[in-house]
């Protein structure tokens, strides 16, 4: 096999500077560290930089092969015509002499080839076809042991090899060894990658297997629930006259279930999500604590006592607010689930002040959640943190709670750090760092509680017979915003798809207030609707739903920051909420 030389160092590079051998091994070495994983690219580098600074016709690199009986030519250069080739191979126990003196010498310089007793063995196939009169070859040696050798061949009379030629050749030979190590350095953290990477593709098949298993363990059990309910309200009602208050109790264990499914479905969004939270602002941390007492209690069994404590100088933090009370909630919920038979619950906050040497103070907000609970096993707590892992019993846990928290703060530029001991309890040290504002940016107080847990108060104000457009593939979605608005006031036509919804606005006699519509739909999507029938609608409000994220939806280049959005899950609460906000603003 032959080819032409490429570009690169080459013979003509080190012709052009023969008296400085040395500046042609530099650029031989920048060669070589520059394709360390092209191996070919290497040895071509190496023969034609030996042919240059030696000055012979051809050099050849020979490597035995791993039952170390036969050699092989990997390269060889022949610098008449610039032309690379391999594939020559010989038996090495033909040659008994020759591959003797290579494993005893550390350079053969064969002045005159045919008579030296090391390298006659080659005259009659080697040496005289090609008119070679003298050979000065290199053993290669990796570790200790020879895999090869490179022979500077002098196609011509016999020649005296200086001492300063001599040295050459076994420092190419040294070049060839380097190479082969790079390369099997290189081959190996490879190797070692891809092994990672298979690794860490088992731990992910096992994390999710172990997470299906745990959804679909606890999805059965709140759909038994639901279904039980509805079926008790079913019997009771065939039996007579149903009373108000096993009503209102089934009503609670559907809302309990349906809040516990939409809090799983929350809770995976909000770890698929990889990107920094878009919205940090300074917040006081005590004020939002405070708001959010009333919650906290609510999510507790009557049998924990719960108190918060905070120092007065518990500084401000940067985080996304509803991000910090999710960590609250979270670490609450927690707390509670391993107290079933009662016990304390405490909050904190304090100012720690990180001291070092020659460096200004560094301020932190410490927030500790700490309760007198199960505890978590030694053996578990490295692994507290990981996505899917619960040491809650399956079907309780879905092992998501904590790995979101870790997330959350170390976004924020935080730590977490955990300290639990069995049947004493756990303490989890929350570690955000203080904000350099003189005042919070916003009062992130009730509104985001009430956000994050489907909670609205007060009353909202009839619609006074405003009219919605409603358009939603879900026919149960549908329907529920249907009655929900029409129970408010509002006057309600709605739609499977946007071809149905361009229908009802063609033959609707009147205007149409508000579009609420479903982002992502068959066919056009509720930005595209909205576009047309606002042309034809002037002054239409539009808001818009999805089983979406907002950040995903903006992630994909379907919505832009500030898209009127309701996620789903949402109660009918939240959509009479919303379109009386949307139609006010």
């Amino acid at each position: 096999m032959v080819k032409s030389l490429g570009g690169g160092l080459g013979a003509g590079d080190a012709e052009s500077d023969p008296a400085h051998p040395g500046r042609a091994l530099v650029r031989l070495a920048e060669r070589i560290g520059r394709n360390v994983a092209d191996r070919a690219a290497c040895l071509e580098a190496i023969t034609e930089t030996a042919a240059a600074v030696i000055g012979v016709q051809r050099v050849g690199i020979w490597l035995y092969d791993d039952a170390h009986t036969r050699i092989e030519c990997v390269d060889l250069f022949e610098a008449p015509g610039a032309r690379h080739s391999h594939g020559l191979h010989i038996q090495a126990d033909q040659f008994p002499i020759y591959f003797h003196a290579l494993e005893q010498e550390r350079i053969i310089a064969a002045h005159d080839a045919e008579h030296d007793e090391r390298t006659a063995e080659f005259t009659s196939s080697y040496l005289r076809p090609i008119g070679i009169g003298a050979m000065l070859d290199a053993p290669i040696r990796v570790s200790g042991r020879m895999v090869g050798v490179i022979c500077h061949e002098c196609v011509g009379p016999a020649r005296e090899w200086t001492s300063g030629e001599q040295a050459l050749a076994a420092t190419m030979g040294d070049f060839v060894a380097l190479s082969i190590e790079s390369a099997q350095r290189a081959r190996a953290e490879r190797e070692r990658s891809h092994l990672a990477d298979r690794l860490s593709r088992a731990r992910k098949m096992e994390a999710l297997a172990r997470l299906a298993g745990s959804i679909a363990h606890d999805f059965n059990n709140l759909l038994t629930a639901i279904h039980g309910s509805l079926e008790l309200m079913k019997f009771a009602e065939r039996q007579g006259p149903v009373e108000p208050g096993m009503v209102h109790t089934e009503i609670e264990q559907i809302e309990s279930a349906t809040d516990r499914a939409g809090l799983l479905v929350n809770q995976l969004q909000e770890f698929s999500r990889h990107e920094r939270s878009p919205t940090p602002v300074t917040i006081n941390p005590v004020a939002v604590l405070e708001s959010m007492e009333e919650l906290i209690r609510r999510l507790l069994h009557e049998t924990v006592e719960f108190g918060m404590r905070f120092e007065d100088d518990t500084p401000w933090v940067e985080i996304d607010p509803d991000h910090f009370q999710q960590v609250i909630l979270n670490l609450a919920s927690n707390a509670r689930d391993a107290m079933p038979d009662g016990g304390r619950l405490r909050i904190e906050t304090r100012c720690f002040r990180d001291h070092r040497a020659g460096e200004p103070d560094h301020a932190w907000l410490d927030l500790l959640v700490a309760d007198t609970g199960d505890g978590i096993p030694d053996e578990a707590l490295p692994l507290v943190f990981e996505p899917f892992y619960s040491t809650k019993l399956v079907g309780t846990g879905w092992g998501l709670g904590l790995a979101t928290v870790q997330r959350i703060v170390e976004e924020a530029g935080g730590h977490v750090f955990v300290r639990s001991r069995m049947h004493e309890g756990t303490t989890f040290r929350i570690r955000l760092p203080a904000s350099t504002r003189a005042e919070p940016t916003i009062d992130a107080s009730q509104p985001h509680a009430a956000r994050l847990t489907g909670q609205v108060g007060g009353q909202v104000a009839p619609g006074s017979r405003e009219t919605v457009l409603v358009c939603e593939d879900e026919e149960r979605v549908r329907r529920l915003m249907e009655e929900a608005l029409a129970n408010d006031g509002y006057e309600v036509i709605s739609a499977e798809d946007a071809a149905a919804a361009r229908d009802l606005v063609g033959s609707h006699d009147g205007p149409i207030h508000l579009l609420l519509t479903d982002v992502i739909m068959p066919g056009t999507n509720g930005l595209q609707l909205a576009a047309e029938i606002a042309s034809a609608q002037p002054g239409l409000r539009v808001l818009y739903i999805s089983g979406y994220p907002a950040r995903e939806l903006r992630r994909n280049g379907i919505a832009a920051e500030g898209l009127p959005l309701i996620e789903k899950p949402f109660k009918a609460a939240d959509i009479i909420k919303r379109v009386r906000e949307a139609l006010d603003a």
